[in-house]
């Protein structure tokens, strides 16, 4: 590789061989060092503090200022600690109550199916149960229109009966023509 007269003169004013002179980087046969601010973020690395391998301990000053920071709370950890364990316990036995109580109504009721034979008029066919038919009940039909409004509404009275599932065939009668059929409520008496 020959020296050329440009690059003699780089060396002799500092400059790097491998760069070429001041304002001749283009005719360098490597390609130019990057200086670390033009890489970026990635070239910028934080000085790590040196450390002596011993463990510090912290200074009277410093609890005292940390005490100050952070006063001690009003409410002792073991109140806090109590109220805690008495809500889970409060909501373990609802849940469990809840669901016994949910998983075997006094009564319930299922839509069969429903016919609709004029906008006045809804013919509804439904299956009770009772665990205890003797119990006397009422269950609550609505009918309901393509809006979602109540159009007609229909108490069912259940007397005391011997056979814990029971049909009714019901007529609802409506002002406005309906589209479905929903039970409400069943409720023993």
């Amino acid at each position: 590789m020959g020296v050329h007269g440009h690059q003699a003169q780089g060396l002799a004013v500092g400059g790097d061989p491998d760069l070429g002179s001041i304002g001749h980087e283009r005719h360098s046969p490597r390609p130019r060092k990057r200086s670390p601010r033009s890489l970026g973020h990635r070239a910028i690395r934080p000085r790590l503090a040196r450390h002596n391998g011993r463990v510090s301990s912290p200074t009277e000053t410093d609890a005292e200022r940390i005490a100050r920071r952070y006063p001690p709370s009003r409410t002792p950890r073991w109140l806090w600690l109590a109220g805690v364990a008495l809500l889970a316990i409060l909501a373990g036995v609802w849940l469990v109550w809840s669901a016994l109580y949910n998983a075997n109504p006094p009564v319930s009721a299922r839509v069969v199916s429903f016919t609709v034979t004029s906008d006045q008029t809804v013919d509804v066919r439904l299956t009770t149960q009772r665990p205890d038919p003797q119990r006397p009940a009422v269950c609550t039909l609505t009918a309901q229109a393509v809006t979602y409004d109540t159009v007609g509404q229909f108490a069912l009275e259940l007397p005391p009966s011997d056979q814990k599932l029971e049909d009714h065939d019901v007529t609802i009668r409506t002002f406005k023509r309906a589209t479905s059929v929903k039970i409400e409520n069943c409720t023993p008496r």
